[in-house]
């Protein structure tokens, strides 16, 4: 089951086959079993690796081949899943475009799909992700196919598959959902490399990578990479900070212990998401293992006084408070019935039934989890209440995980106030400010809580009370949905100089509109715009990065955008205009009038419904 191109993958894809987002196209050799139970083989793919059924679209190819459409079309629902694993930002269905049986044994075939994928993302990456899908399907469409997880092959998806992936396009778990989101609200994405989106076109366009936007301030950004940094800075600005000491070594420590007192913090200063963290240390013994334990992380250790109370994090988004959630340690709930070591167990088995790329890291009964129990004064064989929450570690965090809670209601306007301030004050539009308080509802200047960190490019978009709040990130984050008006003249030289009338009234109303064919382009002024960028599809993309463009008209001369696809997944107008289109050889021993007449209808596809075109 090999993948081949169809064609090499262009720098700059287009959008082709009725997709909202840019595609490739691909080929996939496949051999179809007998029989399949189509019925079984979606429930095992549910089960096992999270892919949601979705009703398979009508082939009009024939019921002979029936069969390899059925399991195509499996194949590419698991190769989105995989994708999305990749924190490759992939959210509509492929299209089959041809099934093909030519030359083959019995029950082979090859088809063909356009498949949405990114600028810079290679297509052997995006063919090995439809092979490992196809690999996949035929387990599950055997006769031997259970509810047992085949671990050979799940090993080999994350480490050759999975893992590889990512190693293609940098990204991170607020990659998906975010764009995700976007995608559902018609915001046009476009990969511009290093894991960086943009969103929208021209005037309306906007940058992301993760949760960081083209707005918040690099020198910012930097000195939040610093936990004893951003404390004097914070501390500096009249916000509350806390009150530590930085330590090289073990007799430093030990001073910055006796000056400050216990209980103690002791933290890497230059880690993110909780790495290295130990709190509650009372005695000189646990300062001594948690030095070590934060010397592992880091060069530079701090030594914290510690504050009591849990810690919320206050999401700061687009310069506004949008949520805050409530972060406490990992925890098993009590059913009154089984001991701490068998509910533990219960809950490894469940994680190893989900797919490698879903499951969190498994806590178990090792010697970090006895002296959290014993803390509490259990034991991995106590039987905890029903309803009763057991802490499993000292603190939430990104390697354990931990229960998070809303607690957007309860946060003191006194205590957004903070947040807010801390944000602007590291000129960050997006920050993640964490706080923490015996009481968020109470003032933070009536209970002693402080700013523990401010985080740039916090996780956004990973848990339900996030994803809740992204149409309302988006509404505040783009102007509208982030697209601007594309106007397409159809034609030979009549075309371009309606093009040129189109735009000097649309500069006539106040709108800075560009116009471009394939070799020249004319800026807001109407003066030629030089540009590397050859044809017009690259021309258009290029225009699409331009903030000055508030509208755009292209005006198509030639068949070029059938072969690369469209620079834009939908346009507002196409009009019909006098004289012949320049084709490719391949389409020479067509008529000059069927030949543009299938142009048109092409572009019209593009239009935001089927209303046809209008004469230019």
């Amino acid at each position: 089951m090999a993948v081949a191109p169809i064609e090499s993958m262009p720098t700059l894809l287009g959008y082709r086959a009725g997709l909202r987002q840019p595609s490739a196209t691909l080929l996939l050799q496949l051999e179809v079993p007998a029989q399949t139970d189509y019925q079984q083989m979606d429930a095992l793919l549910e089960v096992l690796y999270g892919v949601a059924s979705v009703a398979e679209p009508p082939w009009g190819g024939g019921s002979a081949f029936g069969s390899a459409h059925a399991h195509a079309w499996r194949i590419s629902l698991l190769a989105r899943e995989l994708l999305q694993a990749a924190y490759i930002p992939v959210f509509e269905l492929a299209k089959i475009l041809e099934i093909r049986r030519e030359g083959l044994g019995e029950r082979q075939y090859r088809v063909s799909f356009a498949s949405p994928s990114i600028d810079g993302f290679s297509l052997k990456g995006l063919g090995m992700a439809y092979d490992a899908a196809a690999e996949i399907a035929a387990w599950a469409a055997s006769p031997n196919a259970t509810t047992e997880r085949p671990a050979e092959l799940d090993r080999r998806l994350q480490e050759r598959v999975i893992t590889a992936l990512r190693g293609e396009v940098p990204g991170g778990m607020s990659t998906v959902p975010l764009l995700a989101a976007a995608h559902r609200d018609d915001i046009p994405v476009r990969h511009l490399g290093g894991g960086v989106y943009q969103l929208g076109w021209g005037a309306r366009s906007r940058w992301m990578d993760r949760s960081a936007v083209d707005v918040d301030s690099a020198v910012g950004a930097w000195l939040v990479q610093k936990k004893h940094w951003t404390a004097q800075v914070i501390r500096a600005a009249g916000l509350p900070a806390p009150e530590h000491l930085l330590a090289t070594d073990m007799a430093s420590a030990e001073r910055a212990a006796k000056q400050l007192g216990w209980p103690l913090v002791v933290k890497p200063a230059d880690r993110d998401r909780s790495e290295g963290v130990t709190v509650g240390i009372r005695d000189e013994r646990r300062l001594r293992g948690a030095f070590e334990h934060a010397c592992a992380h880091s060069r530079i250790v701090l030594i914290e006084r510690e504050v009591a109370g849990p810690c919320y994090r206050l999401l700061v988004a687009n310069g506004r408070f949008l949520y805050a959630l409530s972060r406490r340690p990992k925890a098993i709930i009590g059913d009154g019935r089984r001991s701490i070591a068998e509910l533990l167990e219960e809950r490894a088995v469940a994680s190893k039934a989900k797919p490698p790329w879903q499951r969190g890291r498994v806590i178990g009964i090792d010697e970090l989890t006895c002296g959290v129990l014993a803390a509490q004064g259990l034991t991995p064989d106590s039987i905890p209440e029903h309803g009763a929450a057991v802490a499993l570690r000292d603190i939430e965090s990104s390697e354990w995980g931990g229960e998070i809670g809303d607690a957007t209601e309860m946060v003191h306007p006194e205590n957004i106030d903070i947040a807010l301030r801390a944000a602007a004050l590291f000129g960050l539009s997006n920050a993640g400010i964490d706080i923490i308080s015996p009481d968020i509802a109470v003032p933070w200047n009536d209970n002693g809580a402080i700013i523990n960190e401010v985080n740039y490019a916090p996780y956004f978009g990973g848990n339900q009370i996030a994803k809740a709040k992204l149409p309302d990130f988006f509404h505040e984050f783009m102007a509208g949905n982030g697209r601007i008006p594309v106007i397409v003249y159809l034609g030979g030289e009549a075309a371009w100089k309606r093009g040129k009338e189109r735009q000097a009234e649309m500069i006539g109303s106040g709108v800075r509109c560009y116009l471009s064919n394939h070799r020249q382009t004319l800026d807001a002024e109407r003066n030629p715009l030089h540009l590397s960028a050859q044809g017009l599809h690259r021309r258009a993309i290029a225009l699409s990065l331009n903030c000055d463009v508030e509208a755009l008209v292209l005006v198509v001369q030639d068949d070029d955008l059938r072969r690369t696809g469209m620079p834009f997944d939908r346009i507002d107008e196409v009009h019909r205009c006098p004289g012949e289109l320049r084709y490719g050889v391949a389409a020479s021993r067509i008529s000059p009038s069927v030949r543009k007449l299938d142009m048109e209808n092409w572009l019209r596809g593009y239009l935001p419904s089927s209303t046809g075109t209008r004469p230019g």
